[in-house]
This record gives structure tokens, C-alpha cells and sequence, in this order.
């Protein structure tokens, strides 16, 4: 390092007691630097949200070592004010002077016709600097290796990566980082970091912010209800108006705010590397207050009351919760905001704004003073990364009091409105001279100006190329028909003309029927050892498993079960589908949320789900159990215009279902495209099963309620 093997002839003339002693001290912080660039155990970074230029500065004045931004398109807060390219790079520039890292949330599902999109944002994100990006559609994550391989990949919570199985497949896919879902337990999250730390894998653990009710990547609420997509960045919230479980009023989706703050330490023992806060599309203050209260906790190992309060009062929904981390699954976990909080937040909003009203002096440089007689006065600063040295005047004989060490090291110690604080101070200082302290803070000036402009010289990673290449177009086919059910008591005696059938993994042993089976397993997993054995005891009564999860991928490859991505993987991409194929894939179910226009775009056999009622959430929290309790379960939670919603648990999670059906029997021309379609039967009779199959064989307009689905109505 430039810093500690300083030339030789700079230095002949210091006492050797203190060129010794000089080099030391640098060697000393060269190696302690080094072991914090590979992070040692216990030092964690804040990651803080950041939806405008205000909470930029507000996070990071505040105390955060990183933050996450978007630019206007392509993120998953796109209501959020976000970063033009312009402002992008000037935040870059803004955090990079400060040392606070910047991550890209690239972090929603796109389609194939927005690939060259991604693909220049990309490129203009590796030549600004960008730390790292975060991915949420595996297509994303593929354009991010191609155009800059250098770039660390963080594997988003909409990714819904909930046990530890998914973590080598996300390694082979070049992720670096990854955030687990919120449901996790203390417990969980402990064995899922042992095995995230065996694969040098970061875990970035979300600490305070909203809480959704459904598992993130895993909500198609608000694309059905109106259009508005929470995979793609546009939720309009639904969840938080009323939902009921009885006759009684409630909120039944509305859950509280999350809140591990006071978890910290305990984070830090188990080998969290980020601790994320929630929030780009909530206030500056409340931004600042977070991060502060962060901030806090690592430094000082608690949180002063009166930060606890402002936290409280600038945002919440009555009070906030640790259910899900203490496993405790109740109905304290839910919450609204209420008028009363609203009234709260807009008085701490001023009291907030000392927090960031000034720059915050967190970097730590060293400085070192050579004043000689008949030489220039040299001063060299350095922050543990880059070193410069700055020559100013020769000194003069000194009339009166003589510049000593302490005159020095206060002179140089003057480091207000920077990023800087001075960490350590050394000098060698011939008697008897004197230097005017205009040029001594000339040259502060100088020093500080050069360290910064140094930092920030850096090339952006090597770039790839500029555009994709050309998509071969898929030729015309009919679609075969395969039926899904969610109890085997409806399936029907007469399926002719079904190629296959898909049923719950559980229930295989009890079908006593000849056609082909598919197993799907649930998409939210707890306990994978079960999942293990149900694939390995039902082995003989199916050909193809369904993964509607990455664990279930990396477990199927484990075991040598061919496997089927399901719609709960989200593929809406050509480019997302390689790279399950790569892992091994036989077949694709696609996204509900994928274009049927888009067709063309994909390769090996593909399909979509034609018919059923789509489900519009998975949830770690059943609503009905914590409200009325399981003895009093219809099956069924009802909104606040009376409809009802059908609601089914398995393996210790709900699914909630639309309550109409997707109906697209008169559309079999838009299908030829296909490899096959999936008729997904919830709570059909057998009688209506076979009306309906024999209406997809026949073309029949439609029937009754039913919704087209986001296949034909598309998504924002």
C-alpha cells in the first residue's frame, strides 16, 4: 500500500525512535483496514432506503454504510420519486465521497420486450460505480453477469428465499448476497446464515419497515384487483383495506411494522452482514429517525429512549412487531394507521431534522506533519485505501511562540462540513519554527480535497455488450391438457383427452387412477427434511415434481427428480427460463403475470395455467387462525363488498385464492405457442371438472363469473 512503504528518501532524516514508531502505527492500520475490507465478525453494515435526493441526505448524515435507490423504472417502489440517470450518478458520487456504498434495486420481474432496457441501465449503473444490484428476476440477474461480471448480485426478498436449500442454487447463479424473507424465526434465520456463511454467502437481514402480509414475490393482489403489479413495482396496497374472517369489521391482511432494532447484537452473533430498513417510499424523516436508532444500537449497544419514541411517532401502524422473529404468530401482529398517527408524525417532524441538519464527520484519516527547517511543510492523509500528500510553504524562524505538536495536530484536526474526522495525528517537528495558520489550513484544504477526488477516480467494471441478440421464433403447435387439483376427491372417472394430472404430494398414494401424475409440493417450505422424504417415499407414483421455490429446485437436483418450474418461480422471461434450464428444469409453467403475446420469446416446452382461481397470496400468518381460530374455519375470508376469497392451509402456510376463476376456453387460438396448458381445479366438483375440461377441448364461450387473468388484461 502506497501509504505504509512511503519512499525511503522522504523519510532519511527522521530520528530512528521515530520512523520506527511511524511505520509501525501505518502497518498497524494497513492491517486492520484489510481485515475490515473482509469483514470481521461483528462489524455490520445499515442499509438504508432512499426514494429521493431529501432522503439520500437524511440516511446518510444519519449514519447509514449503505444505501438502496431506484431508477424511475424497473424497481420495485416505482411510486417512489426515484433517480433519474442525471441524479443517479450524482448520488453515486454524493455517497462514494462519503463512503457509504449505493446498491441498484433492479429488483421486480420484466418482460422480454423490456430486456434492452435492463440492459442499459446496467451498463450506465457499472459506469457510475454502483456497489452492487439487487435481482429479483433471474433473467435480471443473467443481463447483470453478461454486462458487467464483475458486479455483485443480491438476491432479492422477492426472490422469497426462506430456507436454507436455496442457497448453493443461488450461488451457481453468481448471487454474493442474499435477503431472506421476512417470516423467518430467530431459529430459522440461525441455521440459514450457518449455511449461507459455508458458502460465502452475505445475508442482509430486514430489520424495521412495513410488513406485507403475503411472502414477498408471492402477492398477485394488486395485479388482479386492478392491474397494478407488486412483482413489478406498482402495488396499490390492497391488503390494507378491510378483510374479515366473521361478521366483525376487521383488518384482517393489514399486518403492523415490522421492528428488530433492539435484535441488533443478537443479528450480529449469528453473521447478519446488512441490516436493512424498509421504507423508499416513506418520509426523509422517518428515514433518518430509522437509521439513527441503527445507527445507535451498533456503536453503543442500545438506543437512547427519546430516538425510540421519535421512531414510533413518525411512523407505525398501532405500535410495531416481532412475531415473526419470535415465532409468535398471533393476532398482536396486526395493525392500521390511525388518524391519531398521523397527527404524531407530522409533530416530530422537526426534532427529526437535527439528526441530518449537518454533515456527519464519520471517516476516520490519518494524518502525518514533516515540518523542517529550509524544507516545504508536507502533510500526507490517508483513510486506510488512498493516501496523497500535499507541500506547502517553507517555514520561517519563529518571532514568538513556536508551532509544537499540539498547535499542530488542533490545526489539522478542523475537519467540519467534510466527511472526515481525524483518526490519528503524527509529526516530526524541528524546534523553533512557524508557519502562518492561514497556510495551514490551506493546506487541510488541499489535503482533503485531493483524498476525496482520488477516491472517486475509479474505472467502472468492464463492460459486455451493448444489445441482446435476436429471439428464434417458436412454431405453431396444439397444447396438450393437464389437470391440477388441489384434493384428489374431485378429480372425475371420464379425463379423456388429459395428458397428465398434477396433485398435492401428500396425496399420491390415495389416487387410484392411470394417468401420468405430476407431484406439486407447497411453495412455502419450513421444515425441508419433510419435503425430502415426501419426494422420496411417493417416488413411484410420479414422473415430474413441480418447484415452485429455489429450495425445491436445489433439493430435486440433490436427489435426481426431474422437475417442473411452477408459477410460483415467477418466469415471465425468456432469459429467467435459461437459466432454470441451465439448472436442470424439463418443463416451465409460466408466471400468471407473463404476456401471452410473449410467447415467441421462450424455448423448451412451456406452458401457462388456462383455468382456476388464481391464487393472489402465501402467507407465514393465517388471518382466519388468528382471528377466529381454526375450529371456526370456513375456508374463506370475505372483503369489505362481501366477497369471498377461499382460503386453504398447507404445511403450516395459507394460500388465498381470487374468488372467480380464470376462464380463457374461447382464446385456444392465442395458445399456439404452447407446449401445454394447466387447468388448476380448487374446490370444483366433479362434474363441473369435466364441464370445463370439455369446454378447453371445444373452444365454449364462457360461463358464470370468471376473470380473464393477467395473461389476456396484462400488468403495469
Amino acid at each position: 500500500s502506497n501509504f505504509v512503504t512511503r519512499p525511503m528518501q522522504e523519510a532519511k532524516n527522521l530520528p530512528k525512535q521515530n520512523f520506527t514508531l511511524y511505520y509501525f502505527k501505518k502497518m498497524l492500520y494497513y492491517i486492520c483496514s484489510k481485515l475490515f475490507e473482509k469483514g470481521v465478525k461483528g462489524v455490520i453494515e445499515i442499509l438504508s432506503p432512499v426514494g429521493n435526493d431529501e432522503m439520500l441526505v437524511a440516511a446518510v448524515r444519519s449514519g447509514a454504510d449503505a444505501v438502496y435507490l431506484g431508477a424511475p423504472d424497473l424497481n420495485a417502489r416505482r411510486n417512489a420519486q426515484n433517480f433519474t440517470y442525471d441524479q443517479l450518478k450524482k448520488a453515486v458520487e454524493y455517497c462514494h465521497e462519503r463512503y457509504v456504498l449505493v446498491y441498484l434495486t433492479l429488483n421486480v420481474l420484466v418482460f422480454n420486450d423490456e430486456m434492452q432496457k435492463v440492459l442499459d441501465l446496467v451498463r450506465f449503473a457499472a459506469s457510475v460505480n454502483i456497489d452492487g444490484i439487487i435481482c429479483a428476476d433471474l433473467g435480471v440477474a443473467k443481463i447483470v453477469r453478461y454486462v458487467a461480471p464483475n458486479m455483485p448480485l443480491h438476491a432479492s426478498t422477492q426472490l422469497t428465499v426462506h430456507t436454507p436449500e436455496a442457497i448453493p442454487a443461488l450461488k451457481k447463479l453468481g448471487f454474493s448476497r442474499v435477503v431472506p424473507s421476512r417470516e423467518m424465526s430467530k431459529e430459522e434465520l440461525c441455521s440459514f446464515i450457518k449455511v449461507a456463511n459455508e458458502h460465502d454467502m452475505e445475508v442482509e437481514v430486514f430489520v424495521h419497515g412495513a410488513l406485507c402480509m403475503s411472502m414477498s414475490g408471492q402477492c398477485l393482489m394488486s395485479a388482479n384487483f386492478g392491474g397494478r403489479s407488486g412483482n413489478r413495482g406498482l402495488c396499490a396496497g390492497p391488503c390494507r383495506l378491510p378483510f374479515r374472517c366473521d361478521e366483525k369489521p376487521d383488518y384482517a391482511l393489514s399486518l403492523k411494522d415490522m421492528s428488530y432494532i433492539k435484535y441488533i447484537n443478537e443479528l450480529k452473533s449469528m453473521g447478519v452482514t446488512s441490516l436493512k430498513i424498509e421504507g423508499r417510499m416513506k418520509t426523509p424523516e422517518y428515514v433518518s429517525a430509522a437509521t439513527k436508532a441503527c445507527r445507535d444500537m451498533v456503536d453503543n449497544g442500545k438506543v437512547d429512549q427519546k430516538i425510540t419514541k421519535l421512531l414510533r411517532d413518525v411512523f407505525s401502524r398501532s405500535g410495531f412487531t416481532d412475531g415473526y422473529y419470535k415465532g409468535e404468530l398471533t393476532k398482536s401482529m396486526f395493525g392500521i394507521r390511525t388518524d391519531e398517527q398521523l397527527t404524531l408524525s407530522r409533530a416530530v417532524q422537526n426534532q427529526i431534522h437535527e439528526f441530518y441538519r449537518n454533515e456527519r464527520n464519520a471517516k476516520g484519516v490519518n494524518a502525518f506533519v514533516i515540518l523542517k527547517t529550509n524544507e516545504p511543510i508536507k502533510l500526507t492523509l490517508n483513510d486506510g485505501k488512498s493516501s496523497v500528500e500535499v507541500v506547502g510553504e517553507v517555514p520561517s524562524i519563529a518571532k514568538t511562540k513556536p508551532i509544537d505538536y499540539n498547535f499542530l495536530r488542533t490545526a489539522f484536526s478542523k475537519l467540519g462540513g467534510t466527511p472526515y474526522k481525524l483518526a490519528s495525528f503524527e509529526a516530526v517537528i524541528d524546534e523553533g519554527l512557524s508557519v502562518p495558520m492561514s497556510s495551514l489550513n490551506n493546506l487541510r484544504r488541499q489535503a482533503v480535497e485531493m483524498l476525496t477526488k482520488k477516491r472517486l477516480e475509479q474505472t467502472g467494471c468492464e463492460l459486455g455488450a451493448a444489445t441482446l441478440p435476436t429471439i428464434k421464433k417458436r412454431t405453431q403447435k396444439t397444447p396438450k391438457i393437464y389437470c391440477r387439483f388441489e384434493n384428489i376427491n374431485n378429480i372425475p372417472e371420464n379425463l379423456s383427452g388429459v395428458e397428465g394430472l398434477i396433485l398435492p404430494i401428500e396425496q399420491l398414494k390415495d389416487y387410484k387412477g392411470t394417468l401420468p401424475i405430476t407431484a406439486h409440493l407447497p411453495r412455502g417450505l419450513s421444515n425441508t427434511k419433510d419435503i425430502e422424504g415426501l419426494i422420496l417415499n411417493n417416488k413411484p407414483y410420479y414422473k415430474h415434481i413441480i418447484a415452485d421455490n429455489l429450495a425445491v429446485v436445489e433439493i430435486a437436483n440433490g436427489l435426481n427428480i426431474p422437475y417442473i418450474i411452477g408459477t410460483g418461480l415467477n418466469v415471465t422471461n425468456a432469459k429467467s427460463q435459461e437459466e432454470y434450464l441451465k439448472l436442470g428444469a424439463k418443463k416451465t409453467i409460466l408466471s400468471y403475470e407473463a404476456k401471452l403475446s410473449e410467447c415467441d420469446y421462450f424455448s423448451g416446452e412451456v406452458g401457462i395455467t388456462a383455468y382456476g382461481k388464481t391464487p393472489l397470496m402465501l402467507t407465514r400468518t393465517c388471518p382466519i387462525k388468528t382471528t377466529i381460530g381454526c375450529k371456526n374455519c370456513k375456508n374463506e375470508i370475505i372483503d369489505r363488498k362481501d366477497i369471498k376469497f377461499p382460503l386453504y392451509c398447507r404445511q403450516g402456510y395459507s394460500e388465498i385464492f381470487n374468488s372467480r376463476p380464470i376462464v380463457l376456453s374461447d382464446k385456444l387460438g392465442q395458445f399456439n405457442k404452447l407446449d401445454f396448458i394447466v387447468l388448476n381445479f380448487l374446490d370444483e366438483t366433479p362434474e363441473q371438472v369435466e364441464t370445463v375440461v370439455k369446454n378447453y377441448q371445444n373452444g365454449a364461450k364462457p360461463q358464470g363469473e370468471y376473470t380473464r387473468g393477467l395473461y389476456v388484461n396484462g400488468v403495469l
